[in-house]
């Protein structure tokens, strides 16, 4: 883990997104490592990837504000700027929040009450981004399946 990354327990990450869906909104859909993370793979999220679906400026408007006050690193982990895309530090967890009309995420796991994303959109989206940390997190994860075969007397 590079010093930038620092590891949050992720029953603070499932509280922090609880209040998110309490004080911003609550039509969303969980990405990135976190997503993964709930379906199994062993990796350490360090921040919250989300769609949220909406269209109220009011919600934008504190995105925006959220966003301005952000006073992260600038490392890896900085995506291409995009318009609808914010970044800000919310309940002591680290959010990058897509504002979409539409969610690209097809399909979801439910836990908690919040939805993850399926595994290969979630993976999809790390190839689109084309960093190097995701490939090097794809590569992870592909080693996690390919054990399962070594494994497989596990599984029955």
């Amino acid at each position: 883990m590079k010093d930038f990354e620092i590891a949050i327990d992720v029953s603070i990450m499932i509280d922090a997104l609880k209040k998110f869906e309490k004080e911003i909104g609550r039509d969303f859909i969980v990405g990135g490592s976190l997503a993964l993370f709930k379906h199994g793979f062993n990796c350490q999220p360090n921040d919250i990837d989300l769609e949220l679906r909406t269209d109220d400026p009011n919600v934008i408007k504190m995105l925006k504000l959220l966003n301005s006050t952000y006073q992260g690193h600038d490392d890896s982990c900085r995506y291409p700027t995009i318009e609808n895309h914010f970044r800000f530090c919310f309940n002591q967890v680290v959010f990058d929040v897509w504002v979409v009309k539409e969610f690209d995420y097809n399909r979801f796991l439910c836990q908690d009450d919040i939805r993850y994303a399926d595994i290969m959109s979630v993976l999809k989206k790390k190839i689109a981004l084309k960093r190097q940390k995701d490939y090097v997190s794809i590569f992870k994860y592909s080693q996690q399946i390919i054990s399962l075969v070594g494994n497989e007397n596990h599984l029955k």
